[in-house]
């Protein structure tokens, strides 16, 4: 249990961080698509709602992050066509942030996506929501665009003043949910508000740096120091839903064993295994390695654990700040258009629609041949309106 000390401490330090406010800076915005077709930079779809999220929020800045060896010149040619159309800033992951200054840490972290991106390109187990996941935590990215939000996330910021107050350096969606008499966190970093200094000093507040360190130490962690316990257990401690059947997690361990704990090689081995199985143990090797799991530790410079910490406490003081970093909490919700597409919405808590894995990028490419139809049909139309008029 925690001692009288401890617990007074507790308090004291919960009413001084209540009493903290940080500010957003929400004239700007960077969004991030690395393309696994080198003839598109995007599918039909996205770009569709890109388009739509340009319109709804007509003096914001919008910085899109590519990658030029992902893509052909012809690719390259419609994507700054594009990018002058609905007035994007293009910033070339192979250049700009290739050269851009770095910490030591980000270093690294920029290897690890350039990795995971060039694992993709030779399929060889890389996945580029990984790489994707990984750049949005580099400093010298969000020193230019501020905050990060999925490309396939519907948003409208228009009726936001510039700098909004907020509880935490670091705004990312979560809840929590009873589940059967326990609390359980669910987070998502499809949208990420980072706290600039003040309304002159518009440089990453250094509360939002340290923040962001967690999250990018425990990715480098993962990456570099890799162990079979990020795959079988909840960011709590709880072993995931996954391996919670014996076999299951037995069947983890022998795979990872025998990619001699490479995340890469033990995603090409997951090519062996039924299709339900392969889809949900990929989907979580992305997850935990950078995605939700890895960011749930934006949280844990709250927790000082010692071995008489007592378990509920540092469960409410865990639970009290994801509720205060929350997008719900810091009147963002209604920035967040989830009844444009029911599937991003799970009780209010914001998703991308999972483009990123196998069952979601069949459902993108569907959705997008579905809007060139229409578009083929439309041009059609139109010219054979303007040849009957001449």
């Amino acid at each position: 249990m925690l001692s009288g000390v401890q617990y007074v401490t507790g308090i004291l330090n919960k009413l001084v961080l209540s009493e903290t406010e940080y500010l957003l800076d929400l004239s700007r915005i960077g969004l991030i698509w690395f393309s696994e077709d080198p003839d598109e930079f995007m599918p039909a779809a996205n770009q569709l709602r890109l388009i739509q999220n340009r319109l709804r929020n007509p003096n914001m800045d919008f910085y899109f992050v590519y990658s030029s060896k992902c893509l052909s010149q012809q690719a390259m040619n419609d994507l700054e066509y594009f990018a002058k159309n609905n007035k994007l800033h293009l910033i070339d992951f192979d250049n700009a942030l290739k050269q851009a200054k770095k910490t030591e840490l980000d270093d690294d972290i920029f290897l690890i996506a350039r990795q995971e991106r060039s694992q993709t390109l030779k399929k060889k187990g890389g996945s580029l929501a990984a790489a994707s996941d990984t750049v949005r935590t580099l400093e010298c990215l969000l020193e230019i665009c501020a905050n990060y939000i999925d490309c396939d996330v519907d948003f409208d910021f228009s009726q936001m003043p510039r700098f909004h107050l907020v509880k935490s350096p670091v705004i990312i969606p979560g809840r929590i949910r009873d589940f059967e008499d326990f609390k359980v966190p669910y987070l998502n970093n499809c949208f990420v508000g980072v706290a600039v200094t003040s309304k002159e000093d518009l440089r990453i507040h250094p509360k939002a740096k340290e923040k962001l360190n967690a999250v990018k130490k425990v990715i480098h962690q993962r990456y570099f120091q890799p162990t079979v316990e990020t795959l079988l257990q909840e960011f709590t401690g709880a072993p995931t839903f996954t391996a919670s059947d014996p076999a299951v997690s037995m069947f983890i361990q022998t795979l990872f064993s025998l990619s001699q704990n490479n995340i890469f090689a033990y995603r090409r081995m997951l090519s062996t295994v039924a299709p339900y199985l392969r889809e949900k143990l990929y989907k979580e090797s992305v997850i935990k390695y950078s995605g939700p799991e890895a960011w749930a530790f934006l949280f844990n410079g709250t927790q000082n654990v010692t071995e008489e910490t007592d378990l509920d406490e540092l469960s409410e003081v865990f639970i009290e700040e994801i509720e205060k970093a929350n997008e719900l909490q810091n009147g963002l919700t209604d920035c967040f258009l989830y009844n444009i597409n029911p599937e991003q919405n799970i009780d209010g808590l914001p998703k991308s629609d999972l483009s990123w894995t196998p069952y979601g990028k069949t459902k993108m490419r569907a959705r997008s041949q579905e809007i060139d139809r229409r578009l083929t049909t439309l041009q059609a139309h139109c010219r054979g309106h303007l040849v009957r008029n001449r």
